[in-house]
């Protein structure tokens, strides 16, 4: 056995609303002439061009689980998605991250106080949390053409986000 009792073998996921990560896609490569995937069109590029070009990520979470990055993604690779979710990860939320991060260092009893550094390191500046509301802002404020491309582009994401949010409620109880 890898993880026989009393370890745990259980990762941890912190997974953001589809349409506001396609959002923050698209401010991002705008916005990030550094980033290796920065196109120069993207820098005049509009959100509505973004939304119907072929820069647009289809199902990205789907497909990082499924491991099936091109290609027709299928009802089958979402539940696959869905199980793994359930099954082996412990789920936190982006638009809840302070909940989600006390609940992943009590789950592992990480004791972050005495690493503040490491924590700094990785939680990054309080500018940081801003720039992913200002994102999130931005997601509440795009048009509704805008809004249902990046639906139908990333539907089963939704889906699969939908159920993390069910996931995420049910497993308080791992942490009280």
């Amino acid at each position: 056995e890898i993880f026989p009792p009393p370890y745990r073998g259980r990762c941890f996921t912190l997974l953001r609303d589809p349409i506001e990560r396609a959002t923050s896609v698209f401010y991002a490569l705008k916005n990030s002439p550094w980033e290796t995937s920065f196109k120069e069109e993207f820098s005049d590029m509009t959100i509505e061009e973004y939304a119907f070009s072929d820069y647009l990520e289809s199902n990205w979470m789907v497909r990082m689980i499924s491991n099936k990055m091109s290609g027709q993604i299928t009802d089958d690779d979402l539940e696959e998605a869905k199980y793994f979710i359930s099954e082996k990860c412990l789920v936190g939320l982006t638009a809840r991250f302070d909940e989600s991060y006390e609940r992943i260092k009590k789950y592992f009893g990480w004791d972050i106080e005495t690493d503040t550094a490491c924590e700094k390191e990785l939680m990054g500046s309080p500018d940081d949390n801003q720039e992913s509301l200002n994102n999130r802002f931005l997601a509440e404020k795009i048009s509704k053409v805008v809004y249902d491309q990046f639906y139908k582009q990333n539907e089963l994401d939704v889906q699969l986000y939908e159920h993390a949010l069910e996931i995420f409620e049910k497993q308080k109880s791992l942490v009280q």
